[in-house]
């Protein structure tokens, strides 16, 4: 069972229907809307905690702000492993070439919602 611990969200509104991806990796669109992170390894500003199912529904967004999140993982994950995003925004095991998103403090398989400890993507300098 996931547990959650000293849950801080801020709300942003959808980009898209995003009902079917509860815990999984959101970015920021240019029109300061939420959506799912669109490529594999890219960059997070947070984890959708929200079931918004049109474009401008508010949504719960737990920051990656170096806190206990939960997420979805599309993959196996070991505990200690760094997770980064796939193109759905479910969590994978990094890979060179990916922003690392966090550390998995549970196992994932695929589907399940593991715990992870979220790397604040403000210590991510872009190249």
């Amino acid at each position: 069972m996931a547990l959650q611990h000293d849950v801080n969200l801020m709300s942003l509104p959808a980009g898209a229907d995003l009902s079917s991806a509860q815990y999984h990796f959101v970015e920021l669109a240019s029109d300061g809307e939420c959506i799912l992170v669109d490529a594999a390894g890219a960059a997070s500003i947070g984890i959708n905690y929200g079931k918004p199912s049109a474009a401008g529904t508010i949504t719960s967004i737990r920051p990656l702000d170096g806190n206990i999140a939960l997420v979805e993982a599309a993959e196996a994950i070991t505990i200690g492993g760094f997770v980064a995003s796939n193109a759905a925004g479910e969590a994978i095991a990094l890979v060179t070439g990916h922003v690392p998103l966090g550390v998995a403090l549970t196992t994932g398989v695929n589907g399940t919602i593991m715990r992870i400890i979220t790397i604040n993507q403000g210590a991510i300098i872009a190249a």
